[in-house]
């Protein structure tokens, strides 16, 4: 009996198991069978350099708090979410004074990011303070750098290469996405990293896509790059013509500081699906949301938008707690930077044209505080425009190029050298020598004034948004001591002015001028050196030891409150041509009263001929109201008022005052008016045949 028990208990146990074992093994099967695609969300930004606050005009946007409101809003409903930062996420602002990049990577931390690359600005102290500040922080975000070589006698080389990854691979349920930093390649940056060398992104990129793809099986790659769109451009080429299909899919760009409001498309010669470039501006002001689709070896592009991070986004109060405990920090090293009311300006000053507004101010400064002849700043160096209303000084900190060095606690330095009057000429004729490089826009100047002329087709394939062009194109300029056609000018009528009579006079070639000029002109013109010889020589410099920043502070003070009358534009850097333009300062508008549909205003705009020879007839101006109003995440949809303007000839320094009529709808934000010249495109100088100034409606006036 007991056997036959024993036998019965044995095959209720082996039916129980063989059931068991049949649920486990086939049933499941059709219920968790892996899917055959999957969406991933995609966030990202770049060059956010330390930007932890909003920007309060013309609307207010931008700021980590609105940012991290964003982040969390879409992960809550989007899963399968990654977010990046393409780079220059440290200096920048007066935060990064406090820990030299420590908090801008526990901020990345707080919010979540999942990869960040290495931007130029990240490494601009070198790779010690770098690591120092990694280090401390221990962040789970992932540093991601590929084109980097870092040689055996770098003692921290371990922590490095520990710290910054050249590629990381996530998996999404079942399908895997490599992701891969490019750091910034651009010669002019390598010594800020030494005794590490940038290597070219362009085999680096193609060499390790490829092989994620065939090794590692990857179904995507993603190349998150510190370097410009034309950079990127030529990093897919590189990896997806060659090798005749694509082993990069998408590049998250960064550094030239551009707004994609869609993603740029990169076909390929050799046919088949093409890759993109995606982009989000700079200080945060915008996120980027990227949805693809991921199937087997394969990742498409589903769909892109452009979030502005404006007040229709609530600022997250527990960012916001801890900007307020890093602002105590920074007041407790520099005073009250943040509350204290210092000057007002009344004026936008704009950064537009190879001649602007900011440039002239700036420049102004400089000279005023050293007495010197002239003073020249280069408009790359000038990070942030002075906006209307009141100004505090962390705004000229935002404004002055704030390169902190943590070794000396000080930012750029106001320099003065000497400099040979034939010196001069020449580096004059280098920047005006043809139409593409001088409408780059290299250099703002005070205490100097002059006409160029650029007739001449040297640096015919220069590309004014590719950096490493721009020094190639230097260097190759500067073997000529005056570019051009003998007996022909370039660059004519150069005054300087005379401290002591405080009058303009000629150029002379064998006199001395002493120019005032901030730390970043002097780098430039080091690396100048370095590749021409002694062209212009620093043995006679002298350094103020005061930071740019409380420089234009002192003059703020002196001058307050900025106006039109006592900040001028376009009288420096004139073309010996006719030179049509506008600026945003020389539009204004007088709300009126409300109507059926908005408010009706009255837009005046004075158009100039800033050059120095009559202009032709034939040019209009027109005036455009933007249909998506203060979204700026789309593209422009313009509405063209009926009333167009055909300009009369102008004599050089005169204006014409035009009047339009307009209706702005109702609404409590400010409004974008766009005036636009067309017709003048002869001209040398097209930087300022169009500007943007911002109406405040009566409704948002009376909220602020």
């Amino acid at each position: 009996m007991l056997q036959y028990q024993n036998r019965l208990t044995s095959a209720v146990l082996f039916w129980f198991v063989t059931l068991a074992f049949q649920t486990l093994t086939l049933w499941p099967a059709p219920l968790y069978a892996a899917p055959e695609e999957v969406e991933v969300t995609i966030l990202h930004t770049n060059d956010l350099h330390s930007q932890f606050r909003e920007k309060a005009y013309p609307i207010r946007i931008g700021g980590i708090a609105r940012l991290n409101t964003a982040i969390r809003a879409i992960r809550k409903t989007h899963p399968q979410t990654t977010l990046v930062d393409g780079g220059d996420w440290s200096e920048g602002s007066i935060y990064y004074t406090l820990g030299a990049g420590l908090e801008s990577i526990q901020m990345l931390d707080r919010m979540g990011y999942d990869f960040a690359v290495l931007g130029n600005h990240d490494f601009l102290n070198g790779p010690d303070i770098l690591l120092d500040a990694l280090g401390f922080a221990k962040p789970r975000t992932r540093f991601l750098a590929k084109n980097l070589s870092i040689p055996d006698s770098y003692p921290r080389k371990k922590e490095f290469e520990q710290a910054i990854l050249p590629y990381q691979i996530q998996d999404y349920g079942g399908f895997k996405i490599a992701w891969i930093g490019m750091t910034t390649y651009e010669f002019i940056y390598d010594k800020y990293l030494e005794p590490i060398q940038i290597t070219n992104p362009f085999t680096a990129a193609a060499n390790l896509a490829r092989k994620l793809k065939s090794e590692e099986k990857v179904d995507g790659v993603v190349v998150i790059s510190h370097n410009s769109i034309k950079t990127n451009e030529l990093i897919l080429r590189a990896a997806n013509e060659f090798a005749g299909q694509n082993q990069i899919d998408l590049i998250i760009g960064a550094h030239d500081h551009k707004k994609l409001s869609r993603p740029h498309e990169v076909k390929s010669l050799r046919g088949g699906p093409p890759a993109w470039i995606v982009e989000t501006g700079s200080g945060g002001e915008y996120l980027g949301q990227v949805t693809v689709k991921l199937s087997a070896g394969h990742m498409e592009l589903q769909n892109y938008q452009l979030i502005q991070l404006d007040a229709k986004i609530p600022e997250d109060p527990e960012t916001l707690e801890w900007i307020k405990q890093l602002d105590h920090r920074v007041e407790a090293k520099y005073g009250s930077v943040f509350d204290e009311e210092i000057g007002k300006s009344e004026i936008d000053f704009s950064g537009m044209g190879v001649e602007n507004l900011m440039g002239d101010w700036v420049t102004d400064c400089y000279r005023k505080e050293t007495g010197s002849h002239l003073s020249i700043e280069s408009n790359r160096f000038i990070s942030h425009p002075i906006l209307p209303g009141t100004i505090h000084s962390y705004d000229l900190f935002n404004a002055a190029p704030p390169i902190y060095n943590p070794k000396t606690g000080l930012t750029w330095t106001l320099k003065t050298f000497p400099i040979r009057g034939n010196t001069l000429k020449w580096l004059l004729y280098l920047l005006f020598g043809t139409k593409k490089l001088s409408a780059y826009g290299l250099i703002n100047v005070s205490g100097l004034k002059l006409k160029y002329d650029p007739l001449f087709a040297t640096a015919e394939d220069f590309d004014p948004d590719e950096p490493n062009n721009l020094a190639l194109d230097l260097q190759n300029l500067g073997g000529n001591r005056f570019i051009g056609i003998e007996g022909i000018p370039v660059v004519k009528d150069i005054q300087i002015f005379n401290p002591s009579t405080s009058e303009y006079l000629p150029l002379k070639e064998s006199s001395n001028y002493t120019v005032a000029t901030g730390g970043g002109l002097i780098e430039s013109i080091q690396w100048l050196n370095s590749k021409l010889g002694k062209v212009i020589p620093l043995d006679e410099l002298r350094d103020t030891e005061k930071e740019n920043w409380r420089v234009l502070a002192d003059q703020v003070r002196a001058t307050t409150p900025l106006t039109r009358e006592n900040v001028t534009v376009g009288d420096r850097i004139q073309t010996a041509q006719s030179n049509l333009g506008v600026y945003p300062i020389d539009i204004t508008w007088v709300p009126k009263a409300p109507s059926a549909t908005g408010w009706t205003a009255e837009v005046r705009a004075k158009i100039g001929n800033y050059g120095s020879s009559r202009s032709h007839p034939g040019p209009q101006v027109r005036l455009l109201l933007n249909k998506n109003r203060s979204n700026l995440s789309i593209e422009p949809d313009y509405i063209e008022d009926p009333l167009v303007y055909e300009l009369k000839v102008l004599e050089p320094g005169e204006f014409q005052e035009l009047v339009w009529n307009v209706t702005v709808p109702t609404g409590n934000e400010a409004f974008p008016l766009t005036i636009r010249i067309v017709g003048a495109e002869q001209e040398v100088n097209t930087t300022n045949h169009e500007a943007t100034a911002w109406l405040m409606t009566v409704d948002f006036l009376s909220k602020k």
